[in-house]
């Protein structure tokens, strides 16, 4: 938008262009890290799915379906879905996320003071030893 805006001033067709320019470069980037996102979980997670399907209508088209490419259609979706419908299923997506991460640390934290494997002697008196003032 940004360069779209600064193309106003000089000359008004290009504006649009520079946008779709810039979405017509931006477009294959999302299907390569849709593929890449796919092939890493599968080979971290999922090693065992290696199915894939052809498909050959013609002879001179064809499609290829496999793991990988399911995984990172999917995320593709997902990240479109969250943009589509804005701000506020990001925030809650987000919160879902932040509270995923911090319940495992907080246990990491918690857990550990129940079952009596630190000594609260070491947190009192809670000075820098060798310290003056």
């Amino acid at each position: 938008m940004f360069g779209a805006q600064a193309w106003k001033r000089y000359f008004r067709p290009i504006a649009p262009l520079n946008i779709w320019g810039y979405w017509f470069a931006w477009s294959p980037v999302l299907a390569i890290g849709g593929l890449l996102m796919g092939s890493y979980i599968q080979r971290e997670w999922f090693s065992g799915q290696d199915w894939s399907a052809d498909w050959t209508p013609t002879t001179d088209f064809g499609i290829h379906l496999n793991f990988a490419y399911v995984v990172g259609a999917a995320i593709i979706v997902g990240l479109y879905w969250l943009n589509h419908f804005g701000i506020k299923e990001s925030a809650l997506t987000q919160l879902v996320f932040g509270v995923c991460s911090l319940v495992p640390l907080g246990l990491l934290i918690i857990v550990p003071i129940f079952q009596g494997k630190i000594e609260m002697d070491n947190f009192s008196p809670f000075a820098v030893p060798g310290a003056h003032g």
